[in-house]
């Protein structure tokens, strides 16, 4: 995996979880806020909570049934903070509800809130030193304060008018472009040990504010949010996650492209500004976040899968070098002895000449015994040095035949060696395969399951190395179909089930490739293997041959010189001299074209171990730089993505939990009894602007 990919998928991970109830949040309140306030009496004070009732039904449409997180919630606490339109907040009022799941007679609770009233029932409860006693005879008790407690979040909202900061007073019933921005402080702290030292991050709330437009704003901009249609008007709904960005420390990480939302920025064109409707609601996002969310233990153990097979490549890709560096030895080998026959041959062929002349010039002697006596001395001495010529040229013969037939079995033996690593880079490669496959069939399982669907073929839901090809023909076959199956089963939109499916392919064209290129090493490799081993066999068979040809030369040399010796004396067995040269004479024919024979051989021979050694260096070459490329991929590339991962990745992920460690840890705003679950949710309610 590239480590651009790996930041993208860290992105994306903790991004979507965590931001999942916010954008839940989101989409519902464009849908009941209008609504809920459209009806509102806007000559309402809004500095009082008169209208709790409809902020609540609309926060618990927000929130839904409240299943944010699988902890036994038994305090549930609402925090109205009411502001003037800048976010100065006048007055807390802390709504609190007592769960009494256990249909209890005595329920116990700890509050710091001041002015503590029933407000839906007249259960009673005593207090000491914060310590609260409800008389509850079994029943829920819901309870009402207030305080000046700061609360996590704070807020300041500025506007702007044609460029120019504005007070809200100053804007009211003005008309121009209009800017108004939300900015959140994360007041919280927690004390956390990240890497085995103590580092400060933030409880992760989210803040999602909610502004109502009518039909003065026109060309509405949001920055961190989004304008709905509400059917009566325009809602806009912008969200962040204030602090998140300090606590995950990710300015100085290697994922500092990651961008979470700090503020919400509105601007439009308005004609006689009002703003009626404006509130902001906090929540504890770790409340979103499930314990197997943000479970890390695929890529830690991919990285490390990732660290061993290239290592083990590495070293693979050397033993092939290595073993590419005998084989051009033996190949060397086998060509020096290829040269040496190839030069006794030429010896030989030069030296057959004169012994026909020589063999001639003795008969004509003989013919004329009285005459050529000179002549049949000079023709057996030729004799006798073309034989020996012949003997020289017959041990070059056997040498260069020993060597060449030593050469064919380096051959044989280093291809055999070759051999076997083309089986573990086989192995290795159908690892690679299989490792792709796994991935595959973990990481698109939707993929999979679509073509499967629009295939009708249940077997292709799942790959393997025996069907990939299969199904990579049958998903290109059905890129559309698949594409649109997915977009209709809700599980992505067409842009990223199109890119999912292309990604998927590419993974088993990677794949396929793989297999192929794998089989074909070792085939090839295999079949080279077998013919060095036949032309070892067939040169030990000429090597004999060769051998009895040397011996041969030896005693022809030896006869040739008992010719010479007595061809000086014996002139009355010139008759018989004759006689054996004319025959000699007559079988030079067959001599001369056997030579000639062997002589094309020879060049033929010569030429193609030229050939052969030239392809060996090419290989030698090829498998030098394969070595050398492998080792600077797992140096340059792999062990570069795993020391990123083991510092920069794994450091965020040390800061991740300690971030869900902290929203975990939060509890209620004003205390809460040992041993109760809590939830809290902040209101903010801006004042309205009014135009006069």
């Amino acid at each position: 995996m590239k480590f651009k990919e790996l930041k993208n998928k860290l992105k994306d991970r903790f991004l979507i979880t965590a931001s999942a109830g916010v954008l839940v949040f989101s989409l519902i309140v464009t849908g009941v806020t209008c609504t809920a306030y459209a009806a509102k009496n806007r000559d309402q004070a809004a500095s009082t909570v008169e209208d709790k009732d409809d902020t609540d039904k609309l926060v618990d449409d927000i929130l839904g049934d409240g299943k944010v997180t699988e902890k036994n919630i038994g305090k549930e606490e609402t925090v109205y903070l009411i502001s003037d339109a800048s976010g100065k907040v006048n007055k807390t009022i802390v709504s609190d509800h007592l769960v009494n799941k256990e249909k209890a007679a005595q329920l116990d609770d700890r509050s710091n809130l001041t002015d503590i009233t029933n407000v839906k029932g007249d259960e009673t409860f005593e207090e000491k030193d914060g310590a609260l006693t409800w008389k509850a005879d079994g029943n829920d008790i819901y309870y009402q304060g207030t305080t000046s407690q700061e609360a996590p979040i704070t807020q300041k909202v500025t506007y702007k008018l044609d460029g120019k900061e504005v007070t809200p007073e100053e804007l009211a019933g003005k008309s121009g472009k209009v800017t108004i921005r939300f900015d959140y402080t994360n007041n919280t702290k927690y004390v956390a040990k990240v890497d085995g030292e103590e580092c400060e991050v933030k409880v992760p709330f989210a803040a999602v504010s909610a502004l109502a437009l009518n039909d003065r704003f026109s060309n509405v901009e949001v920055t961190n949010g989004k304008l709905v249609d509400t059917g009566n008007g325009s809602m806009v709904v912008g969200y962040a996650i204030p602090g998140l960005t300090e606590s995950l420390d990710l300015d100085d990480s290697a994922l500092d492209g990651i961008q979470i939302p700090e503020y919400v920025e509105v601007t439009a064109d308005v004609k006689n500004f009002e703003m009626n409707v404006a509130m902001t609601v906090a929540v504890n996002a770790g409340n979103f976040l499930s314990s197997g969310d943000l479970s890390f233990d695929s890529i830690d153990d991919l990285v490390d899968a990732l660290s061993d097979a290239s290592s083990q490549l590495s070293d693979g890709s050397t033993d092939l070098a290595d073993g590419m560096k005998t084989l051009q030895k033996g190949l060397k080998d086998y060509t020096a002895g290829a040269s040496k026959i190839n030069n006794g041959i030429a010896t030989l062929q030069n030296k057959s000449g004169s012994l026909v002349s020589g063999a001639s010039d003795l008969n004509d002697g003989a013919q004329a015994l009285s005459e050529g006596l000179v002549s049949l001395n000079s023709g057996a001495k030729d004799l006798y040095g073309g034989l020996k010529s012949l003997e020289s040229g017959a041990s070059d013969l056997y040498e260069g035949i020993g060597k060449l037939s030593a050469g064919a079995t380096t051959l044989s033996n280093g291809l055999s060696t070759l051999n076997g690593y083309s089986d573990s880079m086989a192995k290795l490669m159908e690892l690679g395969v299989k490792s792709i496959l796994n991935d595959l069939n973990a990481s698109a399982s939707s993929v999979f399951g679509a073509l499967a669907a629009v295939t009708s073929k249940p077997a292709l839901a799942t790959v393997t190395v025996d069907n990939m090809t299969q199904v990579y023909g049958a998903m290109k076959q059905n890129e559309s179909t698949v594409v649109a199956a997915i977009v209709g089963s809700g599980a992505m939109d067409e842009a990223h089930a199109t890119g999912t499916v292309q990604t998927v392919e590419g993974y088993l064209e990677q794949a396929i490739g793989g297999q192929q290129l794998a089989s074909g090493i070792k085939q090839n490799l295999s079949a080279l293997s077998t013919g060095a081993d036949t032309l070892a066999t067939n040169l030990s068979t000429a090597e004999a041959g060769a051998k009895k040809v040397s011996g041969g030369a030896t005693a022809a040399k030896k006869g040739a010189k008992k010719i010479y010796n007595g061809a000086t004396t014996a002139k009355e067995g010139a008759a018989k001299i004759a006689e054996g040269t004319q025959t000699l004479v007559d079988a030079m024919p067959n001599l001369t074209t056997g030579i000639k024979a062997l002589a094309d051989g020879s060049n033929k021979l010569v030429a193609n171990n030229k050939a052969l050694l030239d392809g060996a260096q090419k290989l030698t070459d090829g498998s030098a730089k394969l070595a050398d490329g492998i080792t600077t991929f797992n140096k340059e590339g792999v062990q570069k993505i795993v020391d990123a991962y083991d510092g920069d990745v794994s450091a965020l992920l040390n800061r991740v939990e300690a971030v869900k460690d902290a929203a975990e840890n939060y509890g209620a705003f004003t205390d809460a009894a040992d041993s109760v679950n809590t939830s809290v949710k902040f209101i903010y309610k801006l004042a309205e602007i009014k135009a006069e």
